[in-house]
């Protein structure tokens, strides 16, 4: 009977959830972004200098990709009103550097995009966006690269852990 009971606590657990609704509208999760710059990050008379880096999380990413840098620089929050869902600015990222910063994504988030506040922006290569998964998750590596002038924001899944393949092997049987 003590069995019975156990196994129909842990069924309803199971149930309850699991949900057709995406995973990313339900939690907040917390990422970390490694960023790694050169030593010739943001050269103004063959000097490196510190930038500063701006991180959105976006719902869509077409109003990003399109406006102008000084746009973007000037008024970031009113350019991206309706797409943005959280700003915050990174300063000083110093050159020559690997750091690992964190973050929490909010809900409704579907885009992780910088704009790198550059001296000479005009000449380079200032903003990066990546689409975010449906199913974000630990396993996911972010990374961004300041080289002089050009600027790579990506993603990589990581190797999945035994646990996270049976996990996922469970929920495609449900």
């Amino acid at each position: 009977m003590f069995t019975r009971k156990i196994i129909t606590i842990l069924l309803t657990i199971l149930f309850l959830g699991c949900s057709s609704a995406p995973t990313f509208n339900k939690i907040t999760f917390p990422i970390t972004v490694t960023i790694s710059t050169d030593n010739r990050l943001n050269l103004a008379e063959q000097v490196a200098n510190p930038v500063g880096i701006r991180v959105y999380q976006l719902t869509k990413s077409e109003t990003f990709e399109s406006a102008e840098f000084i746009d973007l620089f000037q008024n970031g929050r009113e350019v991206l009103a309706d797409e943005l869902v959280k700003h915050s600015r990174l300063y000083p990222v110093m050159p020559d550097t690997t750091k690992l910063y964190d973050f929490d994504i909010l809900p409704d988030v579907r885009y992780l995009a910088v704009l790198i506040e550059l001296t000479q922006f005009d000449q380079s290569e200032h903003r990066a966006i990546v689409e975010l998964p449906e199913n974000i998750l630990i396993e996911n590596e972010f990374m961004l690269n300041i080289r002089e002038k050009t600027v790579k924001l990506s993603l990589k899944e990581k190797e999945k852990s035994i646990w996270t393949i049976i996990t996922d092997f469970w929920e495609d049987l449900l």
